[in-house]
């Protein structure tokens, strides 16, 4: 997001509320979702952990409500950095394991898909 990229974090703030909530209007949970996880990075970036937490936690609440896979898996990782970046190190490995361990299982279904 262009607005991020130059730091300005009240601008991709906004743009992300709206986001998300022009999705909650339509029922689009995985844009929610997509929405909030846009959100931890802003306050990743402006190195707000709890804020960022809370966001990522949300996204990947609904990511796994969902059964979106994938996109609990790109949370997951995001966590791991997010824990990373605290100097939380096992927190993060075991966040970064759970995402990688879900992406293995993803890329292996896409090429053996169950019968």
């Amino acid at each position: 997001m262009i607005a991020q990229d130059r730091a300005d974090y009240p601008g991709a703030n906004a743009i992300f509320e709206q986001t998300g909530a022009a999705f909650s209007g339509r029922r689009n949970l995985v844009g929610v979702a997509s929405a909030l996880s846009c959100l931890g990075d802003v306050a990743a970036a402006q190195k707000d952990h709890v804020l960022a937490r809370t966001h990522y936690q949300q996204s990947l609440g609904l990511f796994r409500q969902l059964n979106d896979r994938a996109g609990a898996a790109r949370v997951l990782a995001d966590l791991g950095k997010l824990m990373r970046d605290g100097s939380d190190y096992e927190a993060a490995r075991v966040l970064y394991l759970e995402s990688l361990q879900d992406r293995w299982r993803l890329a292996a279904e896409a090429v053996s898909p169950a019968r």
